[in-house]
């Protein structure tokens, strides 16, 4: 996405990381990114970069936690805003939702 040039996400967008077409892998193996107490929001994002598809852009349904995760930080980049404060004020309070 434009947001994400260092994505290995080829020509996915938005619209496929959030639908679970945007051809990445369920989620981060854990020899590239153990879950521990160290596990940071940016490390998730930065490991999730990283990450080679396994299909091209809508060829396929594919659960992924990583491009959900890519999503928020593609968020975050547009707005400058931390992605719970984006969804606060673009999302939720329009819809007095908070």
């Amino acid at each position: 996405t434009y947001y994400l040039p260092e994505a290995h996400t080829g020509t996915a967008t938005l619209r496929h990381l959030l639908s679970h077409t945007g051809g990445l892998p369920h989620d981060i193996p854990r020899e590239v990114l153990p879950y521990d107490e160290h596990t940071t929001e940016a490390r998730i994002a930065e490991a999730s970069l990283a990450l080679e598809p396994v299909a091209a852009p809508g060829e396929r349904v594919e659960y992924s936690n990583a491009g959900i995760t890519l999503a928020a930080l593609a968020v975050e980049r547009a707005t400058g805003l931390p992605f719970p404060k984006a969804l606060q004020a673009l999302v939720l309070e329009p819809l007095e939702s908070s």
